[in-house]
């Protein structure tokens, strides 16, 4: 899948977009964990609502295997869409900038995200040592362990946050 140059000069040229950067292996993990999750959840939300209508649930924890599907789902992929270039743009400044100038915005776009990624993993580390001391699980009848999804979420962040860091690094070093 190639992405989608949102970097086009005004005049309609394209010299101005910067390089999609090569996956590492772990993101390809998160990125096909994240479609294999959509499957899941497909099938799961299926199933349920066929055996509800013949009567009962046959999924135990329904919500909770959801909730954990879609943490995988909304973060997995984010390294993958950093490093293809796919995020948000603010194509006022960027469609103008050329060469050096959109190598700036765009590490001012990745220390950005990096900053709001720093304080969502802050948080979500608070969260997984809550989960890790509490030692609670959720409610229902398979006790899946809170620290899971707090976990698969820190991990999936992280990634993204490396993701970010090196898009830094990688776009100061590049000569257009």
């Amino acid at each position: 899948m190639g992405a989608v140059n949102n970097h086009a000069t005004p005049t309609g040229k394209d010299d101005a977009s910067l390089p999609e950067m090569p996956l590492a292996p772990h993101e390809r993990v998160l990125e096909a964990l994240a479609v294999i999750s959509i499957g899941a959840l497909c099938l799961t939300i299926c199933i349920s609502i066929l055996s509800r209508a013949a009567g009962r649930s046959i999924i135990p924890d329904e919500v909770q295997w959801v909730e954990l599907m879609m943490i995988v789902i909304i973060t997995g992929p984010l390294a993958v869409t950093f490093a293809k270039r796919m995020s948000i743009g603010v194509e006022v400044f960027t469609a103008w900038a050329t060469g050096s100038a959109l190598r700036i915005l765009a590490v001012l776009g990745h220390v950005t995200g990096l900053g709001f990624l720093s304080f969502l993993l802050w948080a979500v580390w608070r969260l997984l040592a809550n989960a890790w001391q509490t030692g609670e699980y959720y409610k229902g009848v398979v006790d899946i362990p809170n620290w899971i999804g707090a976990a698969l979420f820190l991990f999936c962040l992280a990634v993204a946050w490396g993701r970010l860091a090196l898009m830094i690094v990688l776009d100061l070093k590049t000569e257009k």
